[in-house]
């Protein structure tokens, strides 16, 4: 993937920005929009930055909901991002939304997570 943004927001203890930010340098994302303690940005920031085919790497998917949000939150991101021609990349899975079937794992597993 040639244009990819990641995307980190820190809930501590258990998703501090390091770990994310560990998984970003490994997959070689160098451009990301950290929300939360320390943060550059916030989902808004990430969500005007995509373009047709611009990827957007996530640790794991349900991160982009608000820790409040719940699964609504996350449809609402997921829709605001592919209506803009994004693709989803979980880092954790290596799963893809341009991808039917592993769309469909990502967002059952991302749901799950936030039931």
């Amino acid at each position: 993937m040639n244009d990819v943004i990641g995307y980190i927001r820190v809930i501590l203890p258990r998703y501090a920005a390091k770990g994310q930010a560990d998984a970003m340098a490994m997959h070689n994302v160098d451009r990301v929009i950290t929300e939360g303690k320390g943060g550059n940005g916030s989902r808004e920031d990430l969500v005007r930055m995509v373009r047709k085919g611009t990827a957007v790497a996530i640790r794991h998917l349900f991160l982009l909901a608000r820790p409040k949000g719940g699964r609504r939150d996350l449809w609402k991101a997921i829709d605001a991002i592919e209506a803009r021609g994004g693709v989803l990349w979980e880092l954790y899975t290596g799963l893809h939304s341009d991808d039917t079937k592993q769309r469909d794992e990502m967002m059952r597993d991302a749901v799950e997570a936030l039931a």
